[in-house]
């Protein structure tokens, strides 16, 4: 079965009698429509089109689709209100001097114990304290004084650098932030000063 004005082909009696029903896209179109629509599709908006042709939107581009026409990049992106230079300036001017209202605050329905990850408060001293404002100061002391250069190969670390306890973090607590007590390796030293303590 096919339809003599758009060419529509199907073996299936309802869905040729429902393409008739709703009406064949072409049926309604004279030739300078169908014309006009393949020139200016892509240069002009829709709400315009429909009010040139006298069509609903959804015909329009039900027939755009058809004819397989569409808008270009460059035409929505030239008329995309948002991206528009003085539109932009505008945006900016309206947001200077405000603060998002979340801005260095925890958030109270994630934080503590209502965050699913909560394990009833057990984090390890040892962590508390590695992760405290002072062992970061303390470790940047150390760094400071040893101008971020291993102490026993001479190498001068970027990344891969260590604050290493002279006595040890665990058997001297009173000693953990002391500078005396420091001294900057590289990782292969760390690695290496580590095996030997244990030997």
């Amino acid at each position: 079965m096919k339809c003599n004005t758009c060419r529509f082909e199907t073996n299936n009696k309802r869905s040729m009698s429902a393409h008739l029903r709703n009406g064949c896209p072409l049926s309604k179109w004279t030739d300078k429509e169908i014309e006009y629509l393949k020139e200016n599709y892509s240069k002009v908006f829709n709400p315009e089109l429909s009010k040139i042709l006298k069509k609903d939107i959804p015909r329009i581009k039900r027939m755009a689709k058809y004819f397989g026409l569409s808008k270009s990049k460059k035409f929505l992106s030239k008329h995309n209100v948002s991206k528009r230079p003085e539109i932009k300036r505008k945006i900016s001017r309206s947001k200077q001097g405000q603060t998002p209202y979340n801005k260095g605050k925890k958030s109270p329905e994630t934080s503590g114990t209502k965050n699913g990850n909560w394990k009833g408060g057990v984090t390890p001293e040892n962590l508390k304290i590695r992760t405290s404002v002072e062992y970061n100061l303390w470790r940047d002391s150390v760094y400071h004084r040893d101008y971020w250069t291993c102490q026993d190969c001479g190498k001068h670390c970027g990344k891969d650098i260590v604050a290493h306890h002279i006595k040890s973090f665990a058997d001297y607590p009173e000693l953990r932030t002391s500078i005396e007590n420091g001294v900057t390796l590289c990782r292969k030293c760390h690695g290496l000063r580590h095996r030997k303590e244990k030997l």
